[in-house]
């Protein structure tokens, strides 16, 4: 094959590629304003990583390019997630992984993010990885709609602090249609809770998380592509997050009043 005929091929995954990390840059521009309990960075306790954090190749995926997180000082005033990203491609279509560190306690729900970016969800799911050794650690797969024909895929899960797997809220796909509730709402109900809120240690999360878009529908195959990307790069993640706090003194856990489980009912 002529260098020609390769850049040829690899045209169609090189321009989703770029619509994925427009999609990605649009997605962190616009996300809901939530008060921070602390300045991205190093001051937070924050972990900053590189490229090869991930390896080049997973499976079929290749490594495509890698997006920092930007200097702490270049951030805009109240932005509290910090987050490194890395597209890849697989050579039918390209994903974009990245690990998100911010001020999220208990759980955070991050389809809703992407349902205030216009992505309507269509589809969600909790799931266990086959392997053995990690099946203490599900993970959430959603679908999602936007426009006339695009599509996208989002598997994510999260670690607390301790490197522990968080366990994710059953969420019924739907029930706040049902219920006439708003995304402005819902987003309320997560910080609205019963009047005697009972007061817990305030455990912080971190996020890992793959998004695919694409125009069809997967099969089977893709779907389990999707998910190695996902599974290999959190235990990056979490295996880069636990060395780099082993080295730094212990953090002090900060007392709160927002019980999780209980949200007010509309």
């Amino acid at each position: 094959m002529t260098q020609a005929e390769h850049n040829k091929s690899n045209t169609p995954v090189l321009l989703i590629a770029t619509l994925c990390g427009l999609i990605l840059t649009q997605m962190l521009a616009n996300r809901p304003e939530v008060t921070s309990r602390g300045t991205p960075g190093a001051t937070r306790g924050d972990v900053p990583l590189h490229a090869d954090v991930l390896p080049e190749t997973i499976g079929d995926w290749k490594q495509q390019s890698f997006q920092a997180a930007p200097p702490v000082e270049s951030l805009p005033n109240g932005q509290y997630w910090w987050t490194h990203a890395w597209q890849y491609a697989d050579g039918r279509m390209a994903a974009n992984v990245s690990f998100d560190q911010a001020d999220w306690a208990g759980w955070h729900e991050l389809t809703e993010c992407y349902e205030g970016n216009g992505w309507k969800l269509v589809e969600r799911s909790i799931q266990t990885p086959s392997d053995t050794s990690e099946q203490t650690w599900p993970y959430v797969v959603a679908t999602f709609e936007k426009g006339l024909n695009q599509k996208g895929t989002l598997l994510f899960s999260e670690f607390y602090e301790d490197g522990s797997p968080t366990p994710p809220r059953e969420f019924e796909v739907g029930a706040a249609l049902k219920q006439e509730l708003g995304l402005g709402q819902r987003f309320g109900n997560r910080t609205n809770y019963e009047a005697q809120p009972v007061v817990v240690l305030h455990e912080r999360v971190m996020q890992c998380q793959v998004f695919a878009t694409y125009i069809g529908t997967l099969n089977k195959e893709q779907h389990e592509a999707l998910k190695q990307l996902h599974t290999t790069s959190r235990t990056r993640f979490q295996e880069e997050w636990l060395a780099a706090r082993s080295q730094a003194a212990p953090s002090t856990a900060q007392p709160y009043t927002t019980e999780n489980s209980h949200p007010k009912k509309p």
